[in-house]
Protein backbone atom coordinates (compact mmCIF):
# COMPACT_ATOMS: atom_id res chain seq x y z
CA UNK A 1 0.00 0.00 0.00
CA UNK A 2 1.20 3.26 -0.80
CA UNK A 3 1.22 5.68 2.29
CA UNK A 4 1.98 8.69 1.24
CA UNK A 5 -0.74 10.50 2.29
CA UNK A 6 -0.46 8.48 6.24
CA UNK A 7 0.86 12.19 8.44
CA UNK A 8 -1.97 13.93 6.43
CA UNK A 9 -4.68 11.78 7.68
CA UNK A 10 -3.49 11.14 11.06
CA UNK A 11 -5.35 13.91 13.21
CA UNK A 12 -2.38 13.94 16.15
CA UNK A 13 0.82 15.88 16.58
CA UNK A 14 2.27 11.96 17.38
CA UNK A 15 2.28 8.97 16.76
CA UNK A 16 3.72 5.15 16.38
CA UNK A 17 4.97 3.41 13.23
CA UNK A 18 6.42 0.13 12.44
CA UNK A 19 9.39 -0.81 10.05
CA UNK A 20 8.74 -4.39 8.79
CA UNK A 21 11.94 -4.67 6.99
CA UNK A 22 13.95 -3.86 10.25
CA UNK A 23 11.57 -4.78 12.85
CA UNK A 24 11.96 -1.32 14.32
CA UNK A 25 9.09 1.09 15.70
CA UNK A 26 9.29 5.29 15.33
CA UNK A 27 7.41 7.41 17.83
CA UNK A 28 7.15 10.68 15.81
CA UNK A 29 6.03 14.07 17.86
CA UNK A 30 5.40 17.47 16.04
CA UNK A 31 7.78 19.78 18.01
CA UNK A 32 10.42 22.17 17.22
CA UNK A 33 14.08 21.58 18.48
CA UNK A 34 15.59 24.59 21.05
CA UNK A 35 18.36 24.88 19.09
CA UNK A 36 20.06 26.88 21.50
CA UNK A 37 20.21 24.06 23.98
CA UNK A 38 21.19 21.13 21.31
CA UNK A 39 22.80 23.08 18.36
CA UNK A 40 20.72 21.02 16.07
CA UNK A 41 20.88 24.77 13.81
CA UNK A 42 24.08 23.81 12.90
CA UNK A 43 23.77 20.69 11.96
CA UNK A 44 20.91 21.22 9.87
CA UNK A 45 23.26 21.30 6.10
CA UNK A 46 22.41 18.07 3.80
CA UNK A 47 19.23 16.10 3.83
CA UNK A 48 17.81 17.69 6.86
CA UNK A 49 16.56 21.81 7.12
CA UNK A 50 14.43 22.97 9.91
CA UNK A 51 13.64 20.22 11.82
CA UNK A 52 10.02 19.43 13.06
CA UNK A 53 9.44 16.13 14.39
CA UNK A 54 11.45 14.54 16.73
CA UNK A 55 11.63 10.39 16.38
CA UNK A 56 12.30 8.34 18.91
CA UNK A 57 13.34 4.94 17.30
CA UNK A 58 13.11 1.32 18.91
CA UNK A 59 13.53 -2.12 17.95
CA UNK A 60 9.69 -4.38 18.40
CA UNK A 61 9.83 -7.75 20.30
CA UNK A 62 9.76 -9.62 16.86
CA UNK A 63 13.02 -7.68 16.23
CA UNK A 64 14.78 -8.96 19.86
CA UNK A 65 13.78 -12.49 18.50
CA UNK A 66 16.46 -12.19 16.28
CA UNK A 67 18.82 -11.20 18.54
CA UNK A 68 20.34 -13.45 21.09
CA UNK A 69 22.22 -12.03 24.44
CA UNK A 70 23.98 -8.69 23.86
CA UNK A 71 28.03 -9.49 23.84
CA UNK A 72 28.45 -5.39 22.80
CA UNK A 73 27.28 -2.63 21.36
CA UNK A 74 29.63 -0.25 18.66
CA UNK A 75 28.59 2.97 17.23
CA UNK A 76 29.22 3.12 13.71
CA UNK A 77 28.61 7.02 13.27
CA UNK A 78 31.21 9.26 15.49
CA UNK A 79 30.41 12.85 16.54
CA UNK A 80 32.20 14.98 13.81
CA UNK A 81 35.06 17.61 15.22
CA UNK A 82 35.07 20.86 13.11
CA UNK A 83 37.36 23.46 13.25
CA UNK A 84 35.69 27.04 13.03
CA UNK A 85 37.87 30.24 13.43
CA UNK A 86 40.99 28.22 15.22
CA UNK A 87 38.38 26.67 17.79
CA UNK A 88 37.60 23.12 17.46
CA UNK A 89 34.62 21.82 18.95
CA UNK A 90 32.53 18.63 18.53
CA UNK A 91 28.88 18.19 17.16
CA UNK A 92 27.21 15.91 18.77
CA UNK A 93 24.20 15.92 16.61
CA UNK A 94 25.18 14.08 13.47
CA UNK A 95 23.01 14.62 10.22
CA UNK A 96 22.50 10.51 8.99
CA UNK A 97 20.24 9.47 5.66
CA UNK A 98 17.92 6.32 5.67
CA UNK A 99 20.15 3.34 5.38
CA UNK A 100 22.94 4.42 7.44
CA UNK A 101 24.48 2.20 9.93
CA UNK A 102 24.02 3.87 13.29
CA UNK A 103 25.25 0.97 15.46
CA UNK A 104 26.17 -2.53 15.95
CA UNK A 105 25.07 -5.16 17.92
CA UNK A 106 27.12 -8.12 18.56
CA UNK A 107 25.62 -11.16 20.18
CA UNK A 108 25.20 -14.84 20.89
CA UNK A 109 22.78 -17.75 21.06
CA UNK A 110 21.54 -21.12 20.64
CA UNK A 111 20.39 -22.76 17.53
CA UNK A 112 19.18 -26.15 17.37
CA UNK A 113 21.08 -27.96 15.12
CA UNK A 114 19.87 -31.56 14.60
CA UNK A 115 18.15 -34.13 16.62
CA UNK A 116 19.01 -37.84 17.54
CA UNK A 117 17.75 -41.16 16.74
CA UNK A 118 15.92 -40.57 20.27
CA UNK A 119 14.74 -37.35 20.05
CA UNK A 120 17.06 -35.50 21.85
CA UNK A 121 18.20 -31.63 20.98
CA UNK A 122 21.28 -30.96 19.79
CA UNK A 123 21.84 -27.04 20.26
CA UNK A 124 24.77 -24.80 18.91
CA UNK A 125 26.55 -22.16 19.62
CA UNK A 126 25.99 -19.13 17.28
CA UNK A 127 27.65 -15.69 17.56
CA UNK A 128 26.66 -12.68 15.15
CA UNK A 129 26.07 -9.31 14.65
CA UNK A 130 22.61 -7.38 13.87
CA UNK A 131 22.73 -4.08 12.52
CA UNK A 132 20.80 -1.18 12.92
CA UNK A 133 19.85 1.24 10.34
CA UNK A 134 18.26 4.71 9.75
CA UNK A 135 14.91 4.24 9.21
CA UNK A 136 15.28 8.01 7.91
CA UNK A 137 16.88 10.68 7.11
CA UNK A 138 17.55 12.99 9.98
CA UNK A 139 19.53 14.60 12.67
CA UNK A 140 21.36 11.69 14.98
CA UNK A 141 21.35 12.78 18.71
CA UNK A 142 24.27 10.71 19.28
CA UNK A 143 24.46 11.26 23.41
CA UNK A 144 22.61 8.83 24.07
CA UNK A 145 23.64 6.35 22.01
CA UNK A 146 27.63 6.89 23.19
CA UNK A 147 26.20 6.48 26.56
CA UNK A 148 24.50 2.80 25.29
CA UNK A 149 27.97 2.21 23.81
CA UNK A 150 30.07 2.83 26.96
CA UNK A 151 27.43 0.78 28.81
CA UNK A 152 26.84 -2.12 26.49
CA UNK A 153 27.69 -4.71 28.87
CA UNK A 154 25.09 -3.47 31.01
CA UNK A 155 22.56 -2.59 28.50
CA UNK A 156 19.19 -4.38 28.57
CA UNK A 157 17.73 -3.80 25.39
CA UNK A 158 14.02 -3.88 25.31
CA UNK A 159 10.80 -3.47 22.88
CA UNK A 160 10.10 -0.06 25.25
CA UNK A 161 12.84 1.99 25.24
CA UNK A 162 13.96 4.10 21.88
CA UNK A 163 17.83 2.99 20.82
CA UNK A 164 18.01 6.49 19.54
CA UNK A 165 16.67 9.66 18.90
CA UNK A 166 16.24 11.78 15.40
CA UNK A 167 15.30 15.36 14.62
CA UNK A 168 13.72 15.38 11.77
CA UNK A 169 11.15 17.49 8.79
CA UNK A 170 7.94 16.70 7.45
CA UNK A 171 9.23 16.15 4.29
CA UNK A 172 11.69 13.43 5.24
CA UNK A 173 9.01 11.73 7.27
CA UNK A 174 6.22 11.43 4.32
CA UNK A 175 9.38 10.23 2.05
CA UNK A 176 9.72 7.34 4.28
CA UNK A 177 5.57 6.25 4.84
CA UNK A 178 5.69 4.07 1.93
CA UNK A 179 8.10 1.45 4.20
CA UNK A 180 6.11 1.81 7.21
CA UNK A 181 2.93 0.56 8.96
CA UNK A 182 0.36 1.28 12.10
CA UNK A 183 0.59 -1.14 14.80
CA UNK A 184 -2.49 -3.13 14.03
CA UNK A 185 -0.98 -3.79 10.09
CA UNK A 186 2.67 -4.78 11.55
CA UNK A 187 1.00 -6.90 14.46
CA UNK A 188 -0.92 -8.37 11.28
CA UNK A 189 2.20 -8.91 9.35
CA UNK A 190 4.77 -10.54 12.27
CA UNK A 191 2.03 -13.07 13.16
CA UNK A 192 1.64 -14.51 9.33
Amino acid sequence: KMRSTLLAKLPTKTYKLFCPSSHLWLHAIQSCPEPSKNNIGRCTGGAVSRPSWKVDVGITNRGLDDIGDVSSIEFCIRSRTVTDTNQITTHHHVPVKCGDEIFQVHWDGHLITHADELYHTVWDTVSDTTNIRAPLDGILLCDDVHEMERNSNDFDMDSQTPLFTLWTNHDCLQRSMSRMMLEDEYNDYVTK
